[in-house]
This record gives structure tokens, sequence and C-alpha cells, in this order.
């Protein structure tokens, strides 16, 4: 290569942004544990170590929050496209239930799918322990190497048990894994919805402190306090939830429906 085709090369190469929290979060690992007891508790999210960008924020802002003929509220479990709900367990495996409520709710159409998430979070390959978490990129990388999705059936689930065999046949191949851009505001629901519509369950995370949970409305908001530790999946929504209904009051009313991993107990049928 000659040194102007080289320094075309070298100006066209860019380095993302190494995301802070992902800093953050190495820093204290070692003085949280896995669960939802205690202060500094975690339920499994492992933050990635890069943040994505799709393009410019300001161009995008105007077409992303156009008005769209969505109806005012929508629930996967009206059209049997859930599978049931998990219990995780003392331990952080949420990453690994969130991912498969996306994947098997998708799949529903097609087939009652149960994979094992036991395998995802024992087999994730990466350089940190089976109990120490996981995040969307990781459970894409376990995808994408072709080591899963195993069927459940081949690798039930064992919340404490952190050892799978090897050579189990996976269920199917990945085509891909949608990733959708964060929201810009709280009117910027267009994306995750579209996407609830046409594929089935979305992979989100949250901060999970009980603190803004509401037992009386089974109902969870937070204003933006904390960092993520828990991921679940969005199923639906209901834009006439109202904003009074929550530990503090919302901006607005609206609220999603998420799929959780800890049992059928916990809010509404969990």
């Amino acid at each position: 290569i000659n040194s102007k085709e080289a320094n075309k090369e070298e100006k066209q190469i860019e380095f993302q942004e190494i995301n802070p929290d992902f800093y953050d979060f190495e820093k204290s690992v070692n003085k949280q544990k896995s669960g939802r007891d205690g202060e500094n508790s975690y339920n499994g999210f492992r933050p990635e170590p890069y943040r994505i960008f799709y393009g410019n924020k300001k161009e995008n802002k105007e077409n992303r929050q156009m008005a769209q003929n969505f109806p005012s509220s929508y629930d996967l479990r009206d059209y049997r496209k859930l599978t049931p709900i998990r219990n995780q367990g003392p331990n952080g495996s949420c990453w690994a239930f969130a991912a498969y409520g996306s994947m098997e709710s998708f799949l529903k159409p097609y087939g009652n799918y149960d994979f094992s998430e036991k395998h995802l979070r024992n087999k994730h390959g990466f350089d940190w322990g089976n109990e120490d978490g996981g995040n969307r990129d990781i459970a894409t990388a376990y995808f994408a190497r072709g080591d899963g999705p195993i069927n459940e059936e081949d690798d039930p689930y064992e919340d404490n048990n952190f050892n799978s065999p090897d050579g189990l046949e996976r269920s199917l191949d990945i085509e891909k894994v949608l990733y959708i851009r964060d929201k810009i505001n709280g009117t910027d629901t267009r994306d995750i919805k579209k996407a609830i519509m046409e594929y089935g369950g979305v992979y989100t995370v949250i901060n999970s402190s009980k603190y803004y949970e509401s037992t009386k409305y089974k109902s969870y908001y937070n204003p933006g306090s904390g960092k993520a530790d828990h991921a679940v999946t969005i199923v639906g929504w209901d834009d006439d939830f109202s904003k009074n209904a929550f530990t503090k009051s919302a901006p607005g009313n609206g609220a999603w429906i998420c799929k959780n991993s800890w049992g059928s107990g916990y809010m509404d049928d969990g």
C-alpha cells in the first residue's frame, strides 16, 4: 500500500467510545452480590463496554417522533406470543432470561420453543464467571458462534448449578439479531412499539431499586436515578396507564408492559 492509500485508510478508522458505566461497574463488581437483597445488589446485568451511535440525533429526532398509527394499548399475551414466566433465583441470570424472552416470543408463531438460560449463562465464553452476569452483546456472541440456543430439556435450569455439559446440539441457527436505538425522550416510542408488533418481545435494562415499586398499582417508575442493573423483556404498552399510579407521579400517562424473571408471584403475574 502506498503512503496516500495508507493515509486514506487511516482517516477512515474510527474508535468507539468506551462506556463509562462499564468502567464504573468493573470497579465495583467485587463489592456487589447477586439477587435483590442489599443496597448494592445487582441482578446480573453487566454494562456493555461500548456505546452504539445511530447517526446524528438532531437529524433523526423529527423523523423518529412522527405520528404513527399504533393502538393505545398492545399486549403480546393477547396474541399468545409469550412463553411462561420464569424465576432466575438468587443469581445474575436476568440477561439470559431477557434475551430468551425476546427470542421465544419471536418464534412463538412457529412453535413452542423453550431454550436453556442455564446453558447460555454457563457457556457464554467470556472472561468472567458464570455467576457474574452478562448483557445482550454476550448473548449475541454466543448465538453468532453457534453455541446455542440449546433446548431447555437438554440442560434444565438450576439457579445454583454453574456447570453445563459439552457437545449439546443447538436447536436452530440464528440468522441475525436486531438492535433498537435508544430513546431520545419519553415520547420517542415508535421504534420499540414497531418492533414489538412486528417481531415480539424486546430486551431492555432498568435500575431495579425497590424504592420505585408500587405494590398497590403493580407498577414501577424510575425518573432516572441509579445505574442499570437488571434486564427484562418489553412485551407491550398501555398509553392510558395513569401517571399517578406509580410511587412518584410520572410526567405523563403511559407505561410499558414487561416480562420479568422473578417468578409469577411478582407484580401482576410476573
